[in-house]
């Protein structure tokens, strides 16, 4: 559920204050958040009448804002009460069903506080509270009640599961369908957590709102503000018999949703009808998407299509930022014969490219699929003035030439920038050896900006057992505080995993570390020097 506000948290703190009461419910309407109804339940139901209605509008309210996620949450924290500690939360603990003849008094909010009762802790309560929401279909038939009855089908008192299994049945009527649409979550939430089967019951909802009654109802969810609404809604179309043009309508609506995974899903479902001549305009759209996912199913679409069209297309999505997105468009360009090798143009376009965008695409895309041979024009641009491109050409050299440029790799822990600097870092936790232990000693000591003697340190704890041990014993000597206390922090992980490895020390590891832990400047928890001593000792015999 959405984290309350301050502002209603004072508010709340004042709707039981005598003379502010009316004010602060006032506020708490306007504001709607729905993690103020556990709060303004109690109020709803006990006090002054024109109090009980005010708190009978703000609950409303919360409850309208709030998504079926967030109404399980409701029922959860309403079971006991906001405030097991307060005078009102013990009185909300002991209404029985005689105090809710009163609930049709409290005017406008009377929908929502029969709802609320539905979640309170005592069984009588919860049926009584079932037996008048099942009636509403009858006598206001707003949908309302749904989401209640709902987690009620799922309740501990089989009476109460069955009221509400027999009241959610009579609503299979597509002029629920805008009710059901918003209640999906919940009902499969039903199918996973139900003591009694729903899979009948979410077959049955879903051949509703698949029905062309429902496609307006459906189609309007695509632009709800609650997520989950928005997938079921895109789900459920798309399992809908669409014609051509109503399914480019659906497909172009759903591209513009601010949720990546109706986007996805919609994009997903153009593989499938590429080859329809309408579908062509959706092309564009799908390849521009700001989220890879989307371009990937768009891009995948037409690779399998072929054609002049796509092949412009493929071309372009060599570059993109996303690496899929680059495998794909290589995948395709090959089902369609393209004639020059792909490094070759990652290469070309390296040296033509004005942009860092499109050079930073290109040196990646040469990482996917150079050899060693191009190493020497990667290392060229290592000292570019962008961060970007010196983090994209140092992971492409350890992808083309992972042997021959350790060294050159290893240089950048002296970079300005820290994500240049920990991507050499990451590229060389396996070839720590060909670095030198040396080489990590007088990077922790000597390198000019912190995150690179930290990445050293990193390094460092790659090494093998006892080369590493006695390195970070040296750092935790060091003059630099941070390196210190980061040495301290892998000596602790060191003690922790040393049982894992059964390499056993050689003399001079064994005298040296004898040495460093002896040393004045140490800066280590006295149990930990202790630990390490005992360890070196038993080595010693």
């Amino acid at each position: 559920m959405r984290t309350m506000s301050t502002e209603a948290e004072v508010l709340l703190a004042r709707a039981t204050l005598p003379g502010e009461a009316v004010a602060a419910l006032h506020a708490l309407a306007d504001r709607a958040e729905p993690a103020c109804v556990p709060h303004l339940a109690p109020l709803a139901f006990h006090g002054p009448d024109d109090l009980r209605r005010l708190a009978a509008v703000a609950l409303d309210r919360g409850l309208r804002a709030a998504s079926a996620t967030e109404l399980v949450q409701i029922d959860d924290a309403c079971r006991w009460g906001p405030r097991p500690d307060s005078e009102i939360t013990r009185a909300w603990q002991r209404l029985t069903a005689m105090h809710l003849l009163s609930l049709d008094a409290i005017g406008p909010g009377m929908q929502s506080a029969w709802v609320v009762a539905s979640f309170h802790p005592n069984g009588y309560v919860r049926e009584a509270a079932v037996r008048r929401l099942a009636d509403w279909p009858l006598r206001i038939g707003t949908g309302r009640e749904l989401g209640a009855l709902l987690l009620r089908v799922n309740d501990w008192v089989p009476t109460v599961a069955a009221r509400a299994a027999a009241a959610v049945e009579r609503r299979l009527t597509l002029d629920y369908a805008a009710a059901w649409l918003p209640a999906l979550p919940l009902l499969q939430r039903l199918g996973h957590h139900t003591r009694r089967s729903a899979d009948t019951l979410m077959a049955r909802v879903d051949a509703l709102l698949c029905a062309p009654a429902a496609r307006r109802v459906v189609r309007e969810g695509l632009q709800s503000t609650h997520r989950n609404v928005g997938r079921d809604a895109i789900r459920l179309l798309l399992l809908a018999p669409l014609g051509t043009d109503e399914y480019v309508d659906v497909v172009t609506v759903a591209l513009r949703s601010t949720d990546p995974v109706v986007r996805v899903q919609a994009a997903a479902s153009v593989y499938s009808r590429i080859t329809e001549p309408a579908i062509a305009p959706l092309v564009p759209t799908l390849l521009k998407d700001p989220y890879p996912p989307v371009r990937q199913r768009g891009l995948a679409a037409i690779a399998e299509h072929g054609g002049a069209t796509s092949t412009e297309s493929l071309e372009r999505a060599l570059l993109d930022q996303s690496a899929a997105v680059r495998e794909i468009a290589r995948f395709g360009l090959r089902r369609l014969g393209w004639p020059t090798p792909f490094a070759a143009f990652y290469s070309a376009t390296m040296v033509s490219a004005e942009h860092p965008r499109v050079l930073a695409a290109a040196v990646r895309g040469l990482g996917e699929t150079g050899s060693p041979e191009h190493g020497p024009a990667l290392v060229e641009i290592l000292d570019h003035s962008r961060p970007r491109i010196r983090v994209a050409v140092v992971r492409a050299l350890a992808s083309v030439d992972a042997a021959g440029t350790v060294q050159a790799r290893f240089a950048r822990l002296r970079d300005p920038a820290p994500r240049v600097s920990r991507a050499a870092r990451e590229t060389l936790r396996r070839q720590v050896l060909e670095v030198g232990v040396d080489s990590i000693r007088r990077a922790i000591r000597d390198v000019p900006y912190p995150h690179g003697r930290r990445d050293a340190l990193a390094l460092a704890a790659d090494l093998p057992k006892w080369e590493s041990l006695l390195v970070l014993l040296e750092a935790a000597a060091a003059r630099d505080t941070l390196i210190r206390a980061g040495a301290s922090e892998r000596l602790a992980r060191w003690l922790e995993r040393q049982n894992q490895s059964f390499a056993a020390p050689q003399t001079w590891h064994v005298a040296e570390a004898k040495r460093l832990i002896a040393h004045g400047e140490l800066s280590l928890p006295a149990p930990m020097r202790q630990a390490l001593g005992g360890l070196i000792e038993f080595w010693s015999r």
